[in-house]
């Protein structure tokens, strides 16, 4: 890294011996290191997708300077005329900094909004705070190069050109008030920079990560909402069948039942998964509406990683700022999860993902918590069953390969003497737009959130054909097969597809549990993540309807849906949703529970000390 910085700042020199002007020198050198070519190749080299095209650094230092030379050369005559006439080298120079940092607040707005979650404060800090690894995807890249750097190329020659002109025409940039010498270049370029930045500041909200970053550097406090409500795991007596049952668990990326048509209690008036809508009615749904229902989102439960760790493990994803994978030896190494529990009971377990295992520390997560075999691309790619250049661009492989792999590893599993736990984890209908992959439908082309509409489809149909295919083989009577979406789909003000959503649907419901009262909370929002429950040992009825429930109480009803006995019917902040225990959004208001949550407690800490 020491290394790199003087080798990156060389051009520089290089740029001021031949033009023996400091203003050209830094023209040359900041449109070179924007240029789209250069910028191309160094970030996508960084790109893991890219692996197998990187360059010996010293090759490509030897590419940039022949790049930067050529640069310097093609505008050496136009840089004659710059600064002349009324326009100063420090107004040139003072002018080009504040136009460059305004563009750049203006399209790092644009481009943050459209490309991650900002109106989550919370989920894009702990997701940062936790590391990128696995997330750069060619994509994302690629999006920064068109909507970051190409356009601040363009303003930097647009810019100079500026400069050019109006040194040889002699036009003048200051304006005198009394004796007072204003130069309008400046101030210009002043007065935009702080309207730039104080739009970036206000869209994304940064008082909000301000706060995010306070709370996760407070003190601990010892909770006493943790004290009456957490319930140990380890503490808890439990009783597995004399015949163990598999259990096949699938996490639908961002499958929300809010997605039906408002017939279905949805959100739309087409709907979006029709498959998962007859399996729910089918099989056991928990809701709070009289039809198509699921859960609702709580504090530290709205990204992958938090989603699997509150549906696993019935707790909130908190880690402390100062908490990186890169230092994490254990992931949450106190805290007890459904695959500790049946680890210990002589399950086998496999995690399945089409992304890379390290995005997020859930290889950490899950090796710490039950030894979980992971399998992600590279494992795939390692064991010649997928092309060892193959990526879709997107987050990996398609889910039309994860179930393919599905099939196959679950004949393996099948196969051993001892119970199995699987869990699949799709991605094709992540945020912002999904992934349309070659048997996605093309019904929603001209519509507006079209691409995700059809991978909406596409997953629904994928799904419902795996699930029919798991009905048909031997294990299938022993297996229980949960499907619930990980989290609700991350918005942002520039994807409209809730826009079109009804605001009426979902609120006129018939029964109780549809009031304040019931809930201990006003249920304004009418967006739910899906959960379905198939080959269930015991029956929900008439538990199934008018529950109010988190991610947290999927973990102690997977286990009971297996047939095991659960003392208390309660583990950590979950509750059985097949007893007549309260969840914590139906005993407390929702605002109690995510402010308690959110707090830095003694408790929560003894699950991630010693992480490092």
């Amino acid at each position: 890294m020491l290394v790199s910085i003087p080798l990156f700042l060389l051009p520089l020199v290089f740029y001021f011996i031949l033009t023996k002007n400091i203003v050209r020198s830094i023209f040359f050198y900041t449109a070179s290191m924007l240029s789209l070519v250069y910028l191309f190749f160094v970030i996508y080299s960084l790109s893991r997708f890219a692996e197998h095209l990187y360059m010996p650094s010293i090759k490509f230092f030897l590419q940039f300077y022949i790049w930067s030379a050529a640069f310097c050369f093609f505008f050496k005559a136009v840089g004659k005329k710059i600064c002349g006439g009324g326009v100063s080298k420090k107004s040139v120079v003072a002018g080009y900094i504040f136009v460059l940092l305004g563009f750049f607040c203006v399209f790092v707005q644009n481009w943050s909004t459209r490309k991650f979650p900002m109106e989550q404060p919370e989920t894009v800090f702990f997701v940062l705070s936790q590391g990128v690894a696995g997330g750069i995807t060619p994509q994302l890249v690629l999006s920064m190069v068109l909507m970051l750097f190409l356009p601040l190329l363009m303003i930097s020659l647009a810019y100079f050109l500026f400069a050019y002109y109006a040194g040889k025409r002699n036009i003048p940039t200051h304006l005198k008030i009394g004796k007072a010498k204003c130069d309008l270049v400046v101030l210009a370029s002043l007065a935009f920079f702080v309207i730039s930045f104080g739009n970036l500041c206000n869209d994304l909200k940064v008082w909000e990560y301000y706060d995010a970053i306070k709370q996760a550097n407070l003190p601990a406090i010892d909770s006493d909402f943790y004290k009456n409500e957490y319930i140990n795991p380890d503490s808890v007596k439990l009783n597995f069948p004399d015949k163990k049952r598999n259990c096949i668990f699938i996490f639908l990326e961002s499958m929300e039942s809010s997605f039906a048509d408002v017939q279905h209690d949805g959100m739309f008036e087409d709907n979006y998964i029709p498959n998962l809508t007859k399996l729910a009615d089918e099989n056991i749904n928990f809701r709070t509406t009289q039809k198509l229902g699921g859960g609702y989102q709580i504090y530290g439960t709205g990204w992958t990683v938090a989603g699997l760790i509150s549906k696993l493990g019935a707790i909130p994803f908190a880690m402390n700022s100062d908490s990186s994978p890169q230092s994490l030896k254990s992931f949450l190494p106190n805290a007890t999860m459904i695959t500790d529990i049946l680890h210990k009971h002589g399950y086998n377990q496999m995690f399945i993902c089409g992304s890379e295992k390290e995005f997020a520390s859930r290889d950490t997560l899950l090796e710490t918590h039950g030894n979980v075999t992971v399998r992600d691309i590279n494992w795939y790619k390692e064991n010649n069953r997928l092309d060892k250049d193959y990526h879709n661009k997107f987050w990996g492989f398609e889910d039309e390969f994860l179930y393919k792999f599905a099939r196959e590893d679950l004949q393996e599993l099948s196969s051993q003497d001892k119970p199995f736990f699987m869990m699949l984890l799709t991605v094709d209908t992540h945020f912002p737009e999904g992934d349309e992959c070659n048997i996605c439908p093309d019904v929603y082309d001209n519509q507006p959130m079209g691409q995700y509409k059809n991978a909406l489809l596409c997953a629904d149909n994928q799904v419902a054909k795996f699930v029919d295919w798991v009905k048909e083989q031997p294990f299938y009577k022993d297996t229980l097969i949960v499907i619930t979406g990980d989290h609700l789909l991350m918005t942002t003000s520039d994807l409209p597809l809730f826009t079109q959503a009804s605001e009426t649907t979902a609120t006129n419901r018939d029964g109780d549990g549809n009031n304040d009262i019931d809930f201990g909370v006003a249920t304004e929002t009418k967006r739910r993540w899906l959960d379905i429950f198939i080959n269930s040992s015991i029956d929900a009825s008439p538990n199934e309807s008018n529950r109010f429930f988190s991610s947290f109480d999927i973990f102690p009803t997977t286990l009971e849906a297996m047939g095991v006995d659960i003392e208390g019917d309660a583990l950590a902040f979950g509750r059985s949703l097949f007893s007549d225990k309260p969840t914590l959004l139906e005993k407390y208001s929702l605002e109690y529970v995510n402010s308690e949550l959110a707090k830095k407690t003694i408790q929560y800490q003894n699950f991630i000390k010693d992480t490092q």
